[in-house]
């Protein structure tokens, strides 16, 4: 290997960690591994529900992924990702979506962590770097971001808007 394809060889390295880093969605619920679907049954009954009903509540003990589990599915619906094995509700066209908490504080800490990732690295949360088109900060509170554009797969042009803010909210579209 020449210094040339070496070079090469090292920045193809480089961003397929890039890739992995910024797609984290890609890493739950696979077909097999140590986080593979059927070790989740509760997740993916709640995820399935969705079909048939309008308003769900995922009310389970700590740290069993409620959390990771709202965040793949809110993904799934903001970017139209959704894997081969989904079951539950698919929107076809952009939604909305409210991601509340007790206070605005919460919120950025927990929720807006988990879907975006750290502050300054967002695309390293479960939504994808690629479709993450633009945020807005939220006044008042460091780091907190206010409102989300998502790029909707595979409607490229069109963009979804998540608002992490600590208010009632809903998941809407057609």
């Amino acid at each position: 290997m020449n210094r040339a394809q070496l070079i090469e060889a090292i920045q193809i390295a480089e961003r397929l960690r890039e890739i992995e880093k910024t797609n984290a969605i890609r890493n739950y619920f696979p077909d097999s591994g140590p986080l593979r679907r059927e070790l989740y049954p509760k997740q993916l009954e709640h995820f399935q529900s969705g079909l048939t009903k309008r308003e769900r509540l995922f009310l389970c003990g700590n740290r069993v992924g409620k959390s990771l589990a709202g965040a793949y599915e809110v993904t799934c619906h903001l970017t139209g990702l959704y894997p081969k094995w989904w079951t539950g509700r698919r929107f076809n066209n952009p939604v909305r979506v409210w991601a509340a908490g007790d206070t605005s504080k919460t919120v950025r800490d927990i929720v807006q962590r988990i879907l975006m990732g750290e502050p300054g690295q967002y695309g390293t949360g479960m939504i994808p770097k690629d479709k993450i088109v633009r945020t807005l900060a939220r006044t008042g509170l460091g780091d907190a971001v206010d409102v989300v554009h998502i790029s909707m797969y595979p409607a490229m042009y069109r963009s979804s808007h998540s608002s992490l803010r600590s208010a009632t909210g809903k998941l809407s579209g057609n």
